[in-house]
């Protein structure tokens, strides 16, 4: 795997310092993909930082229990129309509809208000954290401004050589089977706490990706699906506390197909 070593201390750095996160995914992501971002949307909000998965398109039916925790598109934000009212001496507001037009009415008791002094933006929060995954280009990524996106810090996730590399830190490995296992290799390698069960997430990814391990072209997926059994183990759940993805996940033995390498660089 490709990625610069001081990468992943650098990516602990830029997560606790995050207060509000956007997971982005392609349009009509598949469920390696939308595994990956419900894995880092789980183990990020448990860590209190407020996290939002933007998957335009649709969701796999495997993965409609998930649904709650996607929005199709980035939050519209407010627009405000913002004035001195106690200067202004505001009597009324109001608004009224003349055609298709909406009219927002202000009105003085006394004198006129300088249109200078009124001003009109828009509210709402911004990400001061965008993860992409799977995601080549900036135009790929949808809802939100140029502006906005230059003055973000950009973590770009993916297994395609066409990737453009326009992130603050960039993770791609073109010969990866499936952006779960580089997930997985970025999660170990950053010592992000990970909650009970969610490394079956990634294990679902994964095994989506290659077709249950049989279109295994890149060792990392097998060292990284060790990570995963080696986290579902040590959780040690009892079997009525195992996750729906748990339960999908536990007819792979994959002690049997590999054996757990550590990762170098």
């Amino acid at each position: 795997m490709q990625i610069q070593v001081e990468n992943f201390a650098l990516l602990a750095n830029v997560i606790s310092q995050a207060k509000n996160i956007y997971i982005m995914v392609a349009k009509d992501a598949d469920e390696d993909q939308l595994s990956a971002a419900i894995f880092l949307e789980e183990n990020l909000t448990a860590l209190n930082k407020k996290v939002l998965i933007i998957a335009p398109g649709n969701i796999p039916e495997s993965l409609r229990f998930f649904a709650a925790k996607i929005a199709n598109h980035t939050p519209t934000k407010k627009l405000v129309v913002s004035f001195n009212w106690r200067k202004n001496e505001i009597e009324k507001v109001a608004y009224n509809l003349e055609g298709e037009n909406f009219n927002f009415v202000i009105n003085p008791r006394n004198k006129k208000i300088n249109t200078e002094e009124i001003k009109i933006y828009h509210s709402g929060d911004e990400p001061d954290l965008i993860i992409t995954l799977g995601i080549e280009s900036p135009s790929e990524i949808t809802g939100l401004d140029r502006e906005v996106l230059e003055s973000k810090t950009i973590v770009n996730i993916d297994k395609k050589s066409t990737n453009e590399g326009f992130g603050s830190l960039n993770f791609v490995h073109p010969d990866a089977d499936s952006i779960s296992a580089i997930i997985a290799v970025v999660s170990e390698k950053s010592n992000l706490l990970v909650k009970a069960g969610s490394a079956d997430l990634l294990m679902r990814g994964i095994k989506f990706a290659t077709s249950n391990f049989k279109e295994v072209k890149d060792s990392v997926t097998f060292e990284a699906a060790a990570y995963c059994t080696k986290l579902s183990k040590s959780m040690q759940q009892k079997p009525q506390e195992k996750s729906p993805i748990q339960a999908q996940t536990e007819n792979l033995d994959t002690d049997k197909l590999f054996r757990a390498k550590q990762i170098t660089n």
